[in-house]
């Protein structure tokens, strides 16, 4: 039990030091794009265009908003959530960022859910 107990805080260490490493690269490489470890998952954490139907209350147009992806908070997660943020600047340096469903996450797919197509429509109104 000793050692199961000292591996995982020799791994927490080990993870704690490359988020620190991680968030030094990027920051080097003038990424505009953080990463924050909440709940076990890692997050992206950037300032965005608006979300479709959001309001516009300060006039900039944009807002600073935590994307979760699903990344789990361990070593190879890190490297995964690094080359997202990297993916993610390149996106809102070009200025062709988008909302997708990778990005709106969960909402998105119960909106999504709840929008018919005509074609879906079509037998209801039929019976109608």
């Amino acid at each position: 039990m000793k050692q199961v107990e000292e591996t995982q805080v020799y791994l927490k260490e080990k993870f704690d030091e490359e988020v620190v490493k991680v968030k030094a690269r990027l920051k080097q490489a003038n990424i505009k794009v953080g990463i924050v470890v909440k709940n076990s998952s890692i997050q992206l954490q950037a300032t965005l265009p608006l979300k479709p139907r959001e309001i516009d209350k300060k006039g900039t147009a944009t807002k600073q908003y935590s994307i979760s992806l699903g990344i789990p908070a361990n070593l190879d997660g890190l490297k995964t959530a690094e080359e997202e943020a990297y993916e993610l600047s390149k996106l809102t340096a070009r200025k062709c960022f988008e909302w997708n469903d990778k990005y709106l996450g969960k909402k998105a797919k119960t909106a999504s859910s709840q929008i018919k197509t005509i074609a879906q429509m079509l037998p209801d109104f039929e019976k109608q």
